[in-house]
């Protein structure tokens, strides 16, 4: 229930108050229940944002629950609708509106000095941010952080509108990791670690070069560097060919804790050339470091943690010598056309981690030229690598003839991805692109 219904339910409201300002009288009488009121929510909606660029400070106080004074409690029944839902109509009423002159009202009234300016403003400031979704937004953002200061960023709803504000403007505006780049020195720590974790979750593979930017300032930064820079590479592995620099810079850090972090992302890019560092990381001297390593390598591998160095330096040896010898051969077979050499070579390789991220890549771009029963099969052989690298070559698969295949590329898309997408390539296309 929004805080207007709930002043109006607790009956705090006096009769007879209203706001005399003419935007908030015609705000009123657009809720106000009419004779024979048919009105759907899209009826009100179209009327509120009709109101016009004026009606932008009623609005926001209605979302924010500051402007109680439009209602009255002696006509709780004459309101159309329910007043609880009237702070997300409003919301969408500012959505709709020119975002020039939405994005001014909410900086000045984060900025104000008046008692208007508390938490409840500055939680609906944060969500018409995030519902606008433009970088345009950031200045509001960064003042909001810079009025609530770092006793009140560390509280879990203020962390939580902070993250979906920022959420909202990386996933909507292509412009807001440039912009940010740009802000990223002048940020506090508290809110540029909440940048770091907001990152991380983000659908915009071009926050890493954010995240890479952020770090160096403090341990629990650098761990939420680690941590988002790990989320990001995992996500959208194609889109980083290499190990991020910094998360390898981060390995070495002089802290224990945000080595551990650091270690624990380097497996979560599935890449087995992380390895080596992963075996350095077993004689680190610090047992949260070593533990981690251990956890890693378990990952990577696919094997058990409970190896010694020792073991874990031979098996990777072991790996790397067999890679050296086969690879060549395994070429050759998936740039031929022969689907029966290439499935029994899939079983081969799928048992060798060090190779799974060049089987999965290599399987998918062949499967554009094989054709036959074999297809189906190695769709859902790249389902079960669990290996993100093969989204580019499924996408591909999109664009097939052949409705099985399309349809079962469609399902590995979405469970190598967690997207719910539907199976419709040029969209799947813009989701690989970022």
């Amino acid at each position: 229930m929004s805080r207007v219904a709930a002043l109006l339910l607790a009956g705090l409201l006096a009769p007879g108050a209203a706001s005399a300002d003419a935007s908030s009288e015609a705000l009123r009488d657009v809720l106000l229940l009419r004779e024979h009121d048919g009105r759907t929510r899209d009826d009100v909606l179209a009327e509120m944002v009709g109101l016009g660029p004026s009606a932008i400070p009623s609005l926001f106080g209605l979302y924010a629950g500051t402007k109680v004074s439009l209602f009255r409690e002696d006509a709780f029944e004459r309101w159309w609708g329910r007043p609880d839902g009237y702070g997300e109509l409003a919301l969408d009423a500012l959505c709709a509106m020119p975002p020039d002159p939405v994005l001014a009202h909410v900086l000045e009234a984060v900025s104000s000095d008046s008692t208007e300016a508390g938490l409840d403003t500055r939680l609906a400031g944060l969500g018409v941010l995030g519902a606008l979704g433009s970088a345009r937004g950031l200045p509001g953002l960064l003042r909001i952080a810079e009025t609530s200061g770092p006793r009140e960023l560390g509280s879990p709803v203020v962390r939580s509108a902070f993250r979906g504000a920022i959420d909202g403007i990386l996933r909507t505006d292509r412009l807001a990791v440039r912009a940010l780049e740009k802000e990223v020195d002048q940020l506090g720590l508290p809110l540029a670690t909440l940048l770091a974790e907001t990152c991380g979750h983000s659908q915009e593979p071009d926050a890493l070069r954010l995240l890479e930017g952020l770090a160096g300032r403090s341990p629990e930064l650098d761990r939420a560097v680690a941590a988002g820079i790990a989320e990001l590479t995992d996500r959208f592995p194609w889109r980083q060919l290499v190990t991020s620099p910094e998360l390898l810079r981060l390995a070495r850090s002089e802290h224990p804790e945000v080595r551990a972090a650091a270690v624990l992302a380097l497996a979560s890019t599935g890449d087995a050339g992380v390895v080596p560092v992963l075996l350095a990381a077993l004689e680190d001297p610090e047992g949260v470091v070593s533990r981690a390593a251990r956890a890693a390598l378990a990952r990577v591998s696919g094997l058990g943690s409970s190896r010694t160095a020792e073991q874990w330096t031979t098996w990777f040896r072991t790996e790397v010598r067999w890679w050296t010898e086969h690879r060549e051969e395994y070429e050759l077979v998936f740039a031929g056309e022969d689907a029966a050499l290439i499935a029994r070579a899939t079983r081969e390789l799928g048992r060798h981690p060090i190779a799974r991220g060049w089987l999965s890549e290599r399987l998918a771009l062949a499967l554009a030229r094989l054709e036959g029963p074999y297809r189906i099969g190695f769709v859902r052989t790249l389902e079960e690598l669990d290996s993100r690298r093969a989204v580019p070559g499924l996408v591909d698969l999109l664009f097939d003839p052949d409705a099985a295949t399309r349809s079962a590329a469609g399902d590995a898309l979405r469970a190598l991805t967690g997207q719910s997408l539907p199976s419709e390539p040029r969209i799947w296309e813009r989701y690989v692109n970022g």
